[in-house]
């Protein structure tokens, strides 16, 4: 029995070739049958020994069929295994394979469908929030809205309706600091998209899972960054209770309602920086704020006007205005 030479053999078959081609892009030969199969059961065309990507042309490789007629001829009686008869097939013309589809169009569109629906679900619930916490004014009220003076050049409004003090502070809108973090986060959403795209269609798709936590980043850097010029905030207080509300778009955002008499100390005022102060309203042992980006004189302000309408101790709240919780700061 004739031993077959490795330099014949099909590195994917281990059969001798038949009828090798080879791939251009990594100048590897197979047999044309199996190179095919191993593509039309695979997520995307590559090398099956180096993994390179191929565009899908196989060329005939002469010299191989001719060491192989050469090896048949000197073994007249020989038949190579796995063939059915001693014959070289004609050699085929020159193809390019189609490139096999990278994800079904069923399942994108699945996804899609969902993310849509999802979407719709949430919006519909946001409006239905933002109705519930949000009630229309009667023109009666309207009419009787009383607006207070704020604090020169603060973006607070103020006004009292029918026995309600209400605050809001209006979304602060596109700034220059906006565009850099947007910036900065389609960078780093489109370098983790094209990580885990390469991973993927690499085969290595073990190193996909360990990009999750830096979509999550980018997702939620870019969330903020997409909301934080459209997001605003309103204070409701009655003499009975009040509200803290945030909305993006008119939409209900979050909502925070307490008891005034569940105060545990009149309002405070906490502040990161001389220009990032915040009123701070103590509902038992948690801790309930309101505002961002604010003036110091602009929170102590809202201060005094809750202290009054509450009917609190005046000196006790002055007092309290005039002590500032400041965070990183010496002084």
């Amino acid at each position: 029995m004739a031993a077959e030479p490795t330099v014949l053999l099909c590195p994917v078959t281990h059969a001798m070739f038949r009828d090798p081609v080879f791939i251009p892009e990594s100048g590897n030969t197979y047999e044309r049958s199996a190179i095919r199969q191993y593509w039309s059961a695979s997520s995307g065309q590559r090398d099956p020994l180096t993994n390179v990507p191929c565009c899908g042309i196989l060329y005939t490789n002469w010299g191989l069929r001719r060491e192989v007629q050469s090896f048949l001829d000197e073994h007249a009686e020989y038949l190579p295994q796995g063939w059915e008869d001693r014959a070289l097939p004609a050699p085929a013309p020159l193809e390019k394979l189609p490139t096999p589809k990278r994800c079904g169009t069923r399942r994108i569109t699945f996804w899609i469908c969902s993310c849509l629906i999802s979407t719709a679900v949430f919006i519909e619930h946001l409006k239905q929030e933002s109705a519930f916490y949000w009630p229309e004014l009667e023109e009666t009220e309207i009419a009787e809205m009383q607006t207070l003076k704020v604090p020169k050049g603060s973006r607070l409004q103020a006004y009292q309706v029918k026995g309600r003090l209400v605050i809001k502070i209006p979304a602060p809108g596109v700034q220059a600091s906006n565009m850099c973090q947007l910036t900065f986060s389609m960078l780093w959403l489109s370098f983790v998209a094209y990580w885990s795209i390469s991973a993927w269609y690499s085969g290595v798709r073990m190193f996909v899972a360990f990009s999750l936590p830096f979509w999550a980043v980018g997702i939620m850097l870019l969330l903020s960054t997409l909301l934080t010029p459209s997001l605003s905030q309103s204070l409701i207080a009655s003499n009975v209770e009040y509200q803290v509300n945030s909305e993006v778009m008119r939409l209900g955002f979050s909502h925070f309602t307490a008891k005034v008499h569940d105060l545990e100390e009149v309002p405070g005022l906490y502040c990161m920086s001389d220009a990032d102060c915040r009123l701070t309203l103590q509902d038992g042992v948690q801790e309930v704020m309101f505002g961002a980006d604010l003036k110091p004189i602009e929170v102590k302000w809202i201060q005094r006007q809750l202290c009054s309408h509450w009917g609190l101790n005046l000196s006790e709240c002055l007092a309290k205005a005039a002590n500032a919780t400041y965070i990183n700061r010496e002084d």
